[in-house]
């Protein structure tokens, strides 16, 4: 699912189509997204930690497909962090 949205993401222009250099990235980029948000989001509810755990994951998330962003992408990125009320 994550790697469909990751695609859903290139035709809406939020990020760069997967380079020619680097197959399957988006594949590897999808199953790294899917363990960190279910591993870390699980801990921190099994710990009951606070919601700046979970932003400090969606950022964290952040952290990994910035590179693949468009310009676009990372406004878009930015604003539903900020509509979470989570600022970088």
């Amino acid at each position: 699912m994550i790697k469909n949205l990751n695609y859903i993401a290139i035709g809406k222009g939020y990020m760069v189509p997967e380079p020619d250099n680097l197959k399957n990235v988006y594949g590897l980029l999808a199953n790294q997204i899917w363990m960190s948000s279910h591993f870390w989001y699980v801990q921190a509810d099994f710990k009951n930690q606070e919601k700046d755990i979970i932003a400090k994951r969606l950022i964290s998330n952040y952290a990994l497909v910035f590179p693949y962003l468009t310009e676009k992408g990372v406004d878009k990125y930015l604003e539903y962090l900020h509509n979470l009320g989570i600022d970088i």
